[in-house]
């Protein structure tokens, strides 16, 4: 408003010298006027030193307006990088454990006999061995009877070894549903564009072992998509089109097409000229590509995901962030909250017909908040993490924009160890 009304009384004062000088002419006189005399060098005061032009020039570089076509430089036209990959499903295999017991067992018994009366001789032991762990006595030698005192127990021990089966179970990865949150390639301002999206994902929890143990692998996603405004750019629809390759038991084979997230955007709060504003809008995700197949169930379920976003321009710096929730049509899974913030620098602009017309570093940070399906042993869930993008945008021809990243998990379990990312969005 302020900026405003500086125009306002800009454009007044401008209005009125421009009538004062018109009615000055008018009103002049028409006899011959004095000459004037000329003034001295010394007299002429410069309006401005040279270092002062080359920083106006610069600025004035900086602050150019577009090419015919484009949208107003304050905007720039950037989109949030993002982080997404999938989220957890748990998966269980069968491992056999070997294991080994020692029993007591009853060898043998030793038993006592004694000489028959009046024979002289001294008692003998003999030993009988167990069978079935029962003792029994052997007969008695010539001149001798078994003795009524009890046998003593001759003990030993044996080894066993036994197997026995365990489900073991692990958190698996599925990325299946491909780029579906908002901050995925997408800026809070209704675009008219086509876009190209790679990322990878190293180190990622793809598969479960033989032992139950978690086998990392590498996830490959493309995704395709466009997005065309209305309402005198006030509004947009967009879709976006993953395909999806990984290495491991992600629950998807070699070049699966994943979900398709349809993304609608109304801008109510819209500066054009700088580029702020409020917006808000939904995702809608169909259940297009690979099913969420779980230990005990499958799901094929749509998400609804309600978002809103602002952009903020502040002269080379700006800001622009997202707030949604993912909320499935199937309770059997997880609703998602999540939350983006990107800090840009306006580090080059350059003529609209230079190859690399700007040049805008950025850093994010992404929270991810499941909002149920927190208790232990969930078939499906998201765990509460927060990770950091790091990455520029290069606009070329002040057309397009080629933007690079590179994201990483900072808190919470790491799902993935690093992401590369590489963008293309060509505006019309």
């Amino acid at each position: 408003m302020r900026r405003y009304k500086c125009l306002t009384a800009w454009t007044v004062g401008l209005l009125a010298l421009v009538w004062s000088a018109s009615a000055a002419q008018g009103q002049a006189p028409a006899t011959p006027q004095t000459p004037q005399v000329p003034s001295t060098p010394a007299e002429q005061q410069p309006t401005s030193t040279p270092q002062a032009n080359a920083e106006t020039g610069q600025n004035n570089q900086f602050a150019q307006a577009p090419a015919a076509g484009t949208e107003a430089a304050g905007g720039f036209d950037t989109a949030m990088i993002g982080d997404q990959v999938g989220i957890l499903v748990q998966r269980c295999v069968p491992v056999p454990h070997t294991f080994t017991r020692t029993f007591p067992i009853l060898l043998g018994c030793n038993f006592t006999y004694i000489p028959i009366p009046l024979d002289p001789a001294p008692p003998i032991v003999l030993f009988a061995p167990a069978k079935n762990g029962v003792c029994t006595p052997p007969p008695p030698p010539q001149g001798y009877m078994l003795s009524s005192l009890p046998p003593t127990q001759v003990m030993g021990t044996q080894t066993q070894t036994f197997t026995e089966i365990e489900q073991v179970c692990q958190d698996i990865l599925l990325a299946t549903r491909g780029g579906f949150r908002i901050g995925e390639n997408e800026s809070p301002q209704p675009q008219d564009r086509v876009f190209f999206d790679y990322n990878y994902y190293g180190s990622a929890r793809t598969g479960i072992d033989a032992l139950g143990n978690v086998a990392n692998g590498n996830i490959n996603r493309e995704m395709f998509g466009f997005e065309k405004t209305f309402l005198d750019g006030d509004a947009s629809i967009g879709l976006r089109a993953p395909v999806l390759q990984a290495q491991g038991d992600g629950g998807f084979g070699q070049n699966d097409f994943g979900d398709l997230t349809i993304v609608t955007k109304f801008a109510p709060l819209y500066d054009h000229a700088t580029g702020d504003l409020l917006s808000f809008g939904l995702a809608v995700t169909a259940p297009t590509g690979p099913a969420l197949v779980t230990t005990d169930f499958t799901v094929h379920d749509w998400l609804l995901q309600p978002w809103t976003g602002f952009f903020l321009s502040l002269d080379r710096w700006y800001l622009e962030g997202f707030s949604s929730i993912a909320v499935p049509t199937d309770s059997r899974d997880v609703t998602i909250w999540f939350n983006d913030l990107s800090v840009g620098y306006r580090l080059y602009r350059g003529s609209s017909g230079s190859l690399l017309s700007g040049i805008i570093p950025t850093m994010e940070v992404h929270v991810t908040t499941p909002l149920d399906h927190r208790g232990a042993n969930q078939l499906i869930t998201v765990p509460d993490f927060v990770d950091l993008t790091f990455g520029a945008h290069l606009e070329l021809f002040n057309r397009s924009i080629l933007t690079v990243g590179v994201n990483t998990p900072v808190t919470g379990p790491h799902l993935y160890g690093v992401e590369g990312i590489a963008y293309l969005t060509f505006r019309f």
